[in-house]
């Protein structure tokens, strides 16, 4: 949806079954995790790619974009780097203290 500050208007931008986790790239393209995959939005005219799903992302909840356009996400007790060009998934951590993550950030000071 997009809310339009001046009206309070709300418009469909895309349809997305179970929208959970949200983010944008340096191109200005949303970043959602819907519990299935990462999709992309293209906000100007609600076009949808996948950028990952299935094995080892699980169930992702949240995402957040580095600067260099990796991207991570929080799934089913496990944080995943998603490279976005190729899809190709990293699991960075899991089970231990990840008890049901449900959000994920980027300390833009780090590193």
């Amino acid at each position: 949806m997009r809310l339009d500050l001046a009206t309070g208007a709300l418009t469909v931008v895309a349809n997305l079954i179970e929208p959970r986790g949200l983010a944008m790239d340096k191109a200005g393209k949303l970043i959602v995790a819907d519990g299935r995959g990462l999709r992309r939005v293209d906000p100007g005219t609600g076009a949808v790619t996948t950028v990952a799903e299935g094995a080892p992302l699980d169930q992702p909840r949240d995402v957040a974009v580095q600067l260099d356009g990796t991207l991570y996400a929080v799934g089913e007790r496990q944080i995943v780097r998603v490279d976005p060009a190729s899809g190709a998934k990293t699991v960075l951590a899991s089970e231990g203290l990840l008890n049901y993550p449900s959000a994920i950030d980027i300390d833009r000071g780090a590193g």
